[in-house]
């Protein structure tokens, strides 16, 4: 752990430096490019100081497109960049929501969520993504988020196979840099979690047009770590299909279906639990299903929507996840439900509004983000706002021969709410407050009454 944490602690510092760094060279090339700007009206949307560094190699250029390392033969057939998404979390509890000899949850902690070095290289048609991650995220479960080989040959069409990321889901199909909050909402997260989420070995294959989107994908157990229970050597699918019948400059209408199942058939356990959407004590859940015995899949469909008005979103989902279970020495276990939603708001004050990104069916964060100050550019500032709700009780007041059927598992709600700064299009600074209340979830060291909780969370990311 310590030299987990050493790291860690390196890779943040080396994000605060590049950061302070790329803010400098931004700021200095706009005014150097406007010195007469304060006698001009005109002003600058975006300026990017790296676009005239070009290295002649003969047969190759080596560029950095808005920061990034990029080597591409003159005949353009091949290409290799390298990359990096680096999120840095400093939060904690505000106060102590300690009762009924529960552990005290006050405190705080700075976490390395993601640092990702992102290698692409391309050939033609052909692609290979390798992406290692040293993060806490993949220190818990694995070290790559990716690798895998793509296909991009077809028309909007994009085929991949390897140690791949499924999209499943409207928020679990937003990269991690285009959050509006700096977690997804807990059922997304055990949804994306039943055949998707992490690295897993697989094929997927995804079709995209104006007014349409549709994929899917065939996954196997998670790499990484060694996994017991029912998600060793799983197998599953995922499928998601969007319309997308209003685009257009001020308006967005975005409707869908996602679905997702997980199957071994050997009478395996199971086990579900959620975080208060904050990944600054990720150990702790609140609200924890425990061992579930004889599930024999697992399986979750239900909707997404989401319609923009200029720089407003609105949007929400809503699944139910069922586990279907057998028999034991001639007694039946009752399948189980849990269903889970949320409801978000999104608004940006200034700057470039999100924009709908058809390629994977969602709206992607502000683009074109210049924080020049002396032509009165200020970057991009969004605010968002969400309830989300996780209901992991089933049966609970059912009983047969005096024993209970039923999972107390609790249920979760977190109403948050906060504000993402884009300096720059490679660089956001959020703060967000979180309100956690759950019921008491049986068997839970850490929630075996009830809790309520306040949490202040702050994110610097650093992303080329």
């Amino acid at each position: 752990m310590r030299k987990s944490y050493e790291t860690s602690m390196a890779f943040s510092k080396f994000g605060i430096y590049s950061i302070s760094l790329y803010f400098l060279l931004n700021w200095v090339s706009a005014a150097k490019a406007n010195d007469d700007s304060l006698f001009q009206t005109n002003q600058i949307t975006y300026l990017d100081p790296y676009k005239n560094i070009i290295y002649d190699m003969g047969d190759f250029k080596i560029s950095f497109p808005k920061g990034k390392f990029l080597l591409k033969s003159i005949d353009n057939h091949f290409s290799l960049s390298i990359g990096t998404s680096i999120q840095y979390d400093i939060g904690g509890f505000i106060g102590s929501d300690k009762k009924h000899n529960q552990p005290d949850m006050g405190g705080s902690q700075a976490v390395l969520r993601r640092a990702r070095f992102i290698i692409t290289i391309t050939y033609d048609n052909f692609k290979i993504i390798v992406a290692p991650d040293v993060g806490r995220g993949a220190l818990v479960n694995d070290s790559f988020h990716e690798i895998n080989l793509n296909y991009t040959g077809f028309h909007h069409t994009d085929l991949s196979i390897g140690l791949i990321q499924p999209s499943v889901t409207l928020l679990g199909s937003e990269t991690s840099a285009g959050f509006t909050l700096v977690e997804r909402p807990m059922i997304i997260d055990l949804v994306r979690n039943i055949a998707g989420a992490n690295a897993r070995i697989g094929f997927t294959a995804s079709h995209w047009g104006k007014n349409y989107y549709i994929g899917a994908s065939v996954t196997g157990q998670r790499f990484g770590k060694f996994y017991q229970d029912f998600q060793k050597n799983q197998k599953g699918g995922i499928i998601r299909a969007v319309i997308h019948p209003i685009g257009s400059q001020n308006y967005d209408l975005h409707m869908g279906v996602s679905g997702t199942v997980a199957f071994h058939g050997d009478n395996r356990r199971y086990s579900m639990n959620a975080l208060p959407e904050a990944f600054i004590w990720p150990g702790r859940p609140y609200i924890r299903t425990g061992k579930i015995n004889g599930v024999n899949n697992v399986w979750a469909i239900g909707p997404e929507f989401a319609f923009r008005f200029n720089r407003f979103i609105i949007q929400s989902e809503y699944y139910s996840i069922d586990l279907q279970r057998n028999s034991e020495n001639n007694s039946r276990r009752s399948n189980l439900k849990f269903a889970g939603w949320y409801v978000s708001t999104n608004y940006v004050l200034f700057g470039q509004p999100r924009q709908y990104f058809s390629e994977r069916a969602y709206f992607s964060a502000p683009k074109n983000a210049l924080f020049n100050p002396v032509v009165g550019d200020w970057g991009a500032l969004e605010w968002t706002a969400r309830w989300s709700t996780m209901n992991l009780n089933s049966h609970r007041y059912d009983w047969d021969n005096g024993k209970p059927k039923n999972i107390h598992g609790g249920k979760q709600h977190v109403i948050a709410t906060g504000f993402n700064w884009y300096p720059a299009d490679q660089m956001r600074f959020s703060l967000e407050y979180n309100y956690v209340f759950a019921t008491r979830s049986r068997n839970n060291y850490y929630n075996s009454a009830g809790r309520k909780s306040n949490i202040l969370i702050s994110r610097i990311e650093f992303n080329f």
